[in-house]
């Protein structure tokens, strides 16, 4: 009996190793979770769709301040938090109504703007929506 708990527990550790061994699909937390391209193209949908309430340096004009010691956003909600409710509660006169990729891009200027370093893959909207790392 005793060769076979100690089998199991030899197959254990190497099932153990072998998972820690698989690169994960998501970027780890700060290593660039988006490409600049996409955060280029987020810049564009934030001015067009989002700076009028938001202010144009993510200031803060109606709604609330985006970057700075002054966002409700910055280093307390979760790129995944932020993702989601913007995705479903924004545009204010039209939530929900861009497309995944465009929230995902508007996501990716907002972190660049937060100061998080691009990568070389661009943030996907699943990729996003569970993001747990903090704005």
């Amino acid at each position: 009996m005793r060769p076979l708990a100690t089998c199991f527990a030899v197959a254990a550790a190497i099932i153990a190793g072998l998972a820690a061994a698989v690169p994960s699909a998501a970027p780890a937390a700060g290593t660039g979770a988006y490409t600049t391209a996409q955060a280029a193209t987020g810049a564009k949908e934030y001015a067009a769709r989002c700076a009028s309430c938001h202010g144009a340096k993510l200031q803060g004009v109606d709604g609330p301040a985006l970057k700075g010691p002054d966002s409700p956003i910055t280093g307390i909600r979760t790129v995944g938090y932020v993702y989601n409710f913007v995705r479903t509660q924004m545009p204010l006169d039209k939530p929900g109504s861009l497309s995944p990729p465009t929230y995902a891009a508007i996501v990716a200027y907002l972190m660049q703007q937060n100061r998080h370093p691009a990568g070389a893959h661009a943030l996907t909207p699943a990729a996003a929506a569970h993001s747990t790392e903090k704005m």
